[in-house]
């Protein structure tokens, strides 16, 4: 890892630097899309079934170390 980390910093900045914008542009959504996502999630987050959902995973173990948090898939279809 260190020999890749000194590899980069021989780069020249304004590469590394475009690069990186790059990839990110590749790879992150748009901060529009997450601001829209993040509205939808709010909704749903206050909807009646969606309490109960969680109330029931936290009783699980919902954000502890435990079955609920490491196959989270398979405990929210146990619900």
């Amino acid at each position: 890892m260190k020999a890749l980390a000194e590899r980069i910093g021989s780069f020249p900045e304004a590469a590394v630097r475009l690069a990186k914008r790059r990839i990110n542009a590749a790879a992150l959504p748009a901060k529009e899309d997450v601001q829209v996502d993040s509205g939808l999630f709010q909704i749903l987050a206050r909807d009646g079934s969606s309490t109960s959902r969680l109330a029931a995973l936290m009783e699980r173990g919902l954000q502890r170390r435990s079955r609920t948090e490491l196959e989270f898939g398979a405990a929210l279809g146990e619900l």
